[in-house]
């Protein structure tokens, strides 16, 4: 199931790359092949209904945030809550950690070389990527 969401959160991080814009049918996709990964684990008492609701707070969160600032884009939030069914809450906040780290020093070193910061877009998807193999990598999948 690993490969299955690397290769489309993966699909995701290109689109965020090339356009800073994810297809909704890739986002949601996401979702489903994620949800029902974690209904499979539920059914084989491997998680709990709480687990679910604790695991997609964070990223109804981010799209409630995409809504309020217009900073942050829907589609990381929506994808955060497809990691959330995929990680689980714990393993969530510790990607999340560390993506918004990569992305502040990855913007601070942007800042320091172009010296400039006038509606610069980062996306966030490639850092969420990364910070989703660090941890795997970290904690021995």
């Amino acid at each position: 199931m690993e490969i299955v969401f690397g290769i489309l959160l993966g699909i995701c991080m290109i689109h965020d790359l090339k356009t800073q814009k994810i297809p909704a049918v890739w986002i949601w996709l996401c979702i489903i092949v994620m949800a029902v990964y974690r209904g499979y684990l539920i059914i084989g008492s491997r998680s709990s209904v709480y687990e679910i609701i604790y695991s997609i707070i964070p990223g109804l969160a981010m799209v409630l945030l995409s809504h309020v600032s217009k900073q942050i884009g829907n589609g990381d939030g929506m994808l955060i809550v497809a990691c959330g069914f995929f990680l689980g809450w714990r393993k969530l906040l510790a990607v999340l950690m560390l993506a918004f780290l990569l992305t502040a020093l990855f913007a601070i070193g942007y800042v320091l070389i172009k010296r400039r910061v006038e509606n610069v877009k980062i996306p966030f998807i490639p850092f969420l990527f990364v910070a989703i193999g660090v941890v795997f990598i970290g904690a021995g999948l």
